[in-house]
């Protein structure tokens, strides 16, 4: 069963992935704050973004994400073949 706090992030991760091609024209390397579907703030350190989140949503009902277009290496896993083993 879906929770609350994972249907807001996941509402939240698929607006911002709709918007940051757009945000990372003027927002490349700083932190958008999410709440409710939309990014409300963009902001130029984490910090930042965390502090605006806390005093605005108490709740803790809001994402912060990295606008940025560059793909995330994760290590291994980022090389690993889709097709599943290769042994």
């Amino acid at each position: 069963m879906e929770t609350d706090r994972a249907r807001e992030i996941e509402r939240n991760y698929v607006a911002f992935q709709s918007a940051v091609a757009e945000l990372s024209r003027q927002h490349e390397g700083e932190f958008a704050l999410v709440r409710d579907g939309s990014v409300v703030s963009v902001h130029k350190e984490l910090i930042d973004a965390a502090v605006a989140g806390q005093s605005s949503y108490p709740d803790g009902m809001y994402s912060i994400q990295e606008v940025t277009t560059k793909p995330l290496d994760l290590g291994f896993y980022s090389h690993a073949n889709p097709s599943g083993p290769i042994c």
